[in-house]
């Protein structure tokens, strides 16, 4: 992905797949964002993503978005992080990775996630990944990233395990991962109804915080 601008909006491209995300955009700049996509990226599938400010509802809907996601916004500060892992969650090697895409792979296609395992390595430098074994085999994972546009930011954006202790392991050894590099809080937006996500986070020491809405939109040409 390349970083583009319109505007002093930050705008991540995707050339060969004509996929356009915009993060943490509010009302005063979408109009604008808007109107440059139209001018220079029709036929893009555009993602707008607002995490702690008010939705412009109305132009999104005269524009024909569609909800993508829905979710809670749980963050985790330091003082209240509860280590739940125990040492069974391991950090991934690259050496190791096509084991671990081969897995992860089918739950974001299931899942319809934009970071694909061919995109995720692209940009290793920007992701630690935890993993669960039994055996060789892979039965959980997270996917932290830890480069965000702030600094002190570390963020969770997948995680999959089949039973609760399995997900506060791995929340666990991403958020000691974090802390350890410096970060000053840890986020990870939870599908509203996602309570079993939510309740291993709440189990580790996450606190709902907000709310995250991201929508869909085609750009017109």
């Amino acid at each position: 992905m390349e970083l583009a601008k319109i505007g002093g909006t930050e705008i991540f491209l995707d050339a060969a797949e004509k996929y356009a995300q915009i993060n943490d955009i509010d009302a005063r700049d979408f109009e604008a964002v808007w109107e440059g996509l139209r001018a220079q990226r029709a036929g893009y599938e555009a993602v707008f993503c607002f995490r702690d400010s008010p939705e412009p509802l109305e132009a999104l809907t005269d524009i024909g978005a569609a909800v993508l996601e829905d979710c809670v916004k749980m963050r985790l500060l330091p003082k209240d992080f509860r280590n739940r892992d125990g040492g069974r969650a391991e950090l991934l090697s690259k050496t190791d990775f096509a084991n671990f895409s081969a897995v992860y792979d089918a739950q974001a296609q299931a899942e319809e996630m934009f970071w694909t395992g061919a995109r995720i390595l692209e940009r290793w430098d920007i992701w630690r990944i935890f993993v669960l074994r039994e055996g060789k085999k892979i039965i959980g994972f997270l996917t932290l990233m830890i480069d965000m546009r702030d600094a002190s930011i570390g963020e969770i954006f997948c995680i999959f395990a089949d039973n609760r202790v399995d997900m506060e392991s791995l929340f666990s050894a991403s958020a000691t991962c974090a802390f350890d590099s410096g970060k000053r809080e840890v986020i990870f937006m939870a599908e509203l109804d996602d309570a079993h996500r939510m309740e291993a986070a709440s189990a580790v020491g996450f606190e709902a915080v907000g709310h995250y809405r991201a929508y869909r939109a085609l750009v017109p040409g």
